[in-house]
């Protein structure tokens, strides 16, 4: 073998060596879940919940959801329930593509709609449930 083959050799395995790999490790089953009853005013309103962020050098994959409402991802709306037919009733024949992955940094928050009728107010009872399975990022 000639010296420039050699020397093409060693650089390729040198080159492909240098480049960072990155793998994800299990860490943690993560929970989401939130049950509670509240007092709304009277007609429309809408209830945010709190932001959850993926922890730095950390990746959530979201494995399922259930809600009475909806939840966004980085302030983008991702519906887990549909209205259907003429009345507007919420139907839970929807849901994402599951999983769905987060990186660090990425947020998640929920949010319920309701009606109060004739003007009164009353008790809302609110859910949220998803279930993530966290991973650490690896370096090699």
């Amino acid at each position: 073998m000639d010296f420039k083959k050699i020397l093409l050799i060693v650089c390729l395995f040198v080159g492909l060596n240098t480049v960072a790999q990155n793998r994800l490790e299990f860490s943690q089953v993560v929970t989401l879940d939130t049950n509670y009853t509240s007092v709304q005013p009277a007609y429309n309103f809408t209830y945010y919940g709190i932001y959850y962020y993926v922890p730095a050098g950390k990746v959530w994959k979201i494995e399922s959801s259930s809600t009475n409402g909806y939840f966004f991802i980085n302030d983008v709306e991702v519906p887990l329930m549909v209205s259907s037919g003429s009345s507007g009733t919420l139907s839970s024949a929807f849901n994402p593509n599951f999983p769905i992955w987060l990186k660090s940094g990425d947020k998640i928050r929920y949010r319920w709609n309701g009606y109060c009728g004739n003007g009164n107010s009353c008790t809302a009872t609110h859910n949220f449930f998803i279930s993530i399975i966290e991973f650490n990022i690896v370096t090699d």
